[in-house]
Order: C-alpha cells, then sequence, then structure tokens
C-alpha cells in the first residue's frame, strides 16, 4: 500500500504559509497603524483650502499673487506680503470650560506665541494694528487652532477702509488630556 504524498513544491508552500501566517498579520497591523498615523498628521498639520489669492496694494500699484497648493512661500515672502515686516500686535480668544478642563491657560497661549514673535523680531506690545488673532478651541479630545493676521485695509473701488484678515492659517488635531500638545501646535 502506497500513500500518496503531496508534491514537494506543494509540501514547500504549505511550510511558508504556514510561517508568514502570523508576519503577515504582524504586516498587516502595521500598515493599519501607519494609515492611522498618516491621517492624523494630515489633520494636525494639514492646512486648509487648495489656494489663496492675495491682491494687495503697494505703492500705488497692485500686486496679485496665487499661491497654490504645495508651493511653499517663504517666512521673508510672507511678511513682505502680507505685513511688510511691520511688527505685530497679540490677541488671543479667551478659551473654552474644556480648555480649562485640561489646564489649558490663555496666559500660557500667549507666552507661546509672543515667544515666536518676539524671535522673529516682529512683536510689539502697542496695541496696534495690525495684530496677529489666535484662536484656540477645545472640544471634548479634539481641538483646532486659527491664526489669522488682521490689518487695516482699503478697497479703492468701494472707497471703504476697516481691518480684515490677510493671512489664514490653522488646523485641527486630538490630544491626550493635556496642554503641551496644543502649545506646541500654537507655537508652529
Amino acid at each position: 500500500m502506497t500513500t500518496d504524498k503531496p508534491a514537494l513544491s506543494t509540501r514547500l508552500n504549505q511550510f511558508w504559509a504556514r510561517m508568514l501566517a502570523p508576519i503577515n498579520a504582524y504586516l498587516g497591523t502595521a500598515l493599519i497603524a501607519l494609515a492611522v498615523a498618516i491621517a492624523l498628521i494630515g489633520l494636525t498639520g494639514g492646512h486648509m483650502g487648495g489656494h489663496v489669492d492675495i491682491s494687495v496694494m503697494r505703492d500705488g500699484g497692485d500686486v496679485s499673487v496665487r499661491v497654490q497648493e504645495g508651493q511653499t512661500v517663504s517666512d521673508r515672502d510672507r511678511f513682505e506680503l502680507w505685513n511688510e515686516c511691520k511688527p505685530v500686535w497679540l490677541i488671543v480668544e479667551d478659551l473654552s470650560e474644556d480648555a480649562h478642563k485640561i489646564d489649558l491657560k490663555k496666559e500660557d497661549i500667549e507666552v507661546t506665541k509672543r515667544s515666536r514673535l518676539r524671535g522673529a523680531r516682529i512683536y510689539t506690545d502697542d496695541g496696534v494694528v495690525p495684530y496677529l488673532y489666535v484662536v484656540v478651541t477645545v472640544v471634548g479630545k479634539g481641538f483646532s487652532i486659527s491664526l489669522e493676521l488682521r490689518k487695516f485695509v482699503h478697497d479703492p473701488l468701494s472707497e471703504q477702509s476697516q481691518i480684515a484678515s490677510t493671512w489664514l492659517s490653522g488646523g485641527t488635531g486630538t490630544h491626550a488630556d493635556g496642554s503641551g500638545y496644543i502649545l506646541s501646535a500654537v507655537a508652529g
């Protein structure tokens, strides 16, 4: 009586399938974790919108710029275009009850952002326009940060002048019941 043994290639395939099954499970888990991490990074580090159209009056002439998504604009370019390197004042909006629950304080945000502005040598405490307007909203485990450069602008078509946001930046994310991550995001 002879027993039919599977072919050598079939036995090798079965052997490798048994050996690789645990590794495939770990790789699958790692890929899922990587996908979740990339999604979270996108939530916290992403920017809003695909492009920004900007038109400003400078020395009597109109300067228009279109910044496309993925295109980089240096810090120097930003301040030359949006603020002409003038010092800015800082205003931080009051915080919600959820922010206080994780020990996030308005004063901590002010100190953090003021320090960054002083480091760039563009901070003033004169209380004049232009100013950087900072809004940090905390709801449960989520938060959002909005930064706006607000300055006095004049519309020659309507002959109206008022304070308007000329530069916006922001993002959203989640926190681990502490203010440290949010403050580091505010520092940018």
